[in-house]
């Protein structure tokens, strides 16, 4: 093979390497385990045991403290991050110090996703070496929130999905670590809503207040069903990461959600490190 063919593969290689994922943990650690041999997944995301689930969205299987330290395991000995998710709504307004000691009692969490922009502040306080990820709930849409959310304290963000398809957006926001250096965007490429979706904060709050308020309907109240419809879900098409990833409008894409079934998280890994 001659130099421009070596060069040639090697880019190649490099471009390859570009695209991270961040998965969710549902209670199936042979499906992680599977993930993580294919070399595609960079980080795992999770939520705490139990009551100590800060979430937005409680799992349909409680996780045991037991089977997650086993998670937590497997990551490190597979060199993966792992973020625990505290994305709660109203975080700081309920239970900061027991989740605080929560964190503290987990070995090896390297991140902790924050939706509530008024914890942002006490969690850098707490933790000031972790890595804060704003979380989507947080619906930064704008250059504007985006750097607001970084002067709180947050070193990484996950863009509202809105700005999945608008380049000029994420071409803002890359520029923006000219004067944040270090701090890195994620993008939740498989979301389901569509855009705009007038329910989707009535739904996080929901979860945010479950334990509180019974509430019949958990799914979405207006489903995208025709092809219109279809086409305004922001998604991210497999095939497409590789370019976002090289354009540098995203440093990992998130994969959706962890209430889903093994199978079908299957099918969307199986999607996604393979057009990656």
């Amino acid at each position: 093979m001659g130099n421009y063919g070596i060069l040639r593969q090697a880019k190649l290689i490099y471009s390859r390497r570009l695209v991270l994922f961040s998965i969710p943990f549902n209670g199936d650690l042979g499906l992680v385990e599977d993930a993580l041999s294919t070399g595609k997944v960079a980080e795992v995301y999770f939520a705490g045991p139990g009551r100590g689930d800060a979430s937005s969205a409680h799992a349909r299987k409680v996780v045991e403290r037991g089977v997650l330290l086993k998670l937590l395991s497997l990551c490190r000995r597979s060199k993966v991050r792992t973020n625990l998710l505290c994305n709660s709504f109203t975080l700081a307004f309920e239970r900061l110090p027991s989740v605080f000691r929560l964190i503290r009692s987990l070995p090896c969490v390297d991140a902790v996703t924050v939706a509530d922009p008024f914890a942002l502040p006490a969690f850098r306080k707490a933790f000031p070496k972790k890595e804060l990820q704003a979380s989507v709930i947080m619906a930064l849409d704008s250059v504007e929130k985006v750097e607001a959310a970084l002067r709180l304290g947050a070193t990484s963000v996950c863009l509202a999905t809105r700005l999945n398809r608008d380049a000029q957006a994420l071409e803002a926001v890359k520029r923006l670590k000219r004067r944040f250096p270090g701090f890195k965007v994620k993008l939740l490429a498989n979301h389901t809503c569509r855009a705009e979706c007038v329910f989707s904060a009535w739904h996080y709050l929901s979860y945010a207040l479950q334990d509180r308020v019974r509430f019949e309907q958990r799914q979405c109240f207006c489903p995208a069903t025709t092809r219109k419809e279809l086409a305004d879900v922001p998604f991210i098409r497999p095939e497409d990461v590789a370019s976002y990833a090289r354009k540098g409008w995203a440093d990992m894409f998130k994969l959706a959600y962890r209430n889903s079934d093994s199978d079908v998280l299957r099918r969307v890994y199986d999607a996604y490190f393979g057009g990656g």
